[in-house]
């Protein structure tokens, strides 16, 4: 059992996926942008095994990605 963080887009032009564990710096457009993943079951996406680490990256991604403005915890189990 384990956790995931997904990013929910609030309208068109934002993202939506599953974090993936890094956040970018994109120096030009100066915007950090988390790394995301389409799929829960993906390889790259970060598993956090306690419910407070995914909380933690969580409050990570709405404090330094101003515009990701909404994420949510999701269950994170392999059968």
């Amino acid at each position: 059992m384990g956790f995931v963080v997904k990013i929910n887009a609030l309208d068109h032009t934002d993202i939506e996926g599953y974090y993936t564990g890094k956040i970018i710096f994109y120096k030009d457009e100066e915007v950090n942008i988390p790394s995301i993943v389409d799929e829960k079951n993906d390889t790259k996406v970060k598993i956090y095994k306690r419910y407070k680490n995914a909380v933690n990256a969580m409050n990570k991604i709405l404090e330094k990605s101003s515009y990701v403005s909404s994420c949510t915890i999701e269950d994170y189990c392999t059968i």
